[in-house]
């Protein structure tokens, strides 16, 4: 197919000629870092979905659950309070990043992140960073 005509011109000119100039860069918004996920670093692993996996303390991060009831929904994390330590791998596994271990069943995941949630806040109870007693919406179940 042969142009008869040139192409016309689609971007926004002003009056006097001359391209819109941009307002300035979007800037990312990113998760500030809460003591409690400040916290992590150099916690050990609380999740061990298999022993001898987790990869030592330095890649330790507060994992968030992502039930529901523990307040994360489509595009919200969970409260801070509803989390556990674990490391790469672990929390990979459990936010289904990674796949499963053959023989490794989404209940047994599930099992051992409440039981981490409950030891990390003991952690956290420990370091003065949560009361000692849960406000009922932040008692893991």
């Amino acid at each position: 197919m042969k142009r008869t005509t040139p192409l016309r011109r689609k971007t926004p000119l002003r009056a006097n000629g001359k391209p819109m100039k941009r307002s300035g860069p979007l800037k990312a918004s990113r998760p500030r870092p809460t003591l409690i996920r400040q916290s992590a670093r150099g916690e050990s692993c609380t999740v061990v979905l298999r022993p001898g996996a987790c990869w030592g303390t330095e890649t330790t991060v507060w994992a968030h659950s992502n039930r529901g009831k523990d307040g994360k929904g489509a595009g919200l994390k969970a409260n801070d309070r509803a989390g556990a330590y674990a490391c790469w791998w672990c929390h990979g596994v459990y936010d289904r990043q990674i796949p499963r271990p053959a023989g490794m069943t989404l209940e047994y995941v599930e099992a051992r992140f409440t039981r981490a949630m409950e030891i990390s806040y003991a952690r956290l109870v420990a370091k003065g960073l949560v009361p000692a007693t849960p406000a009922p919406e932040d008692v893991p179940a």
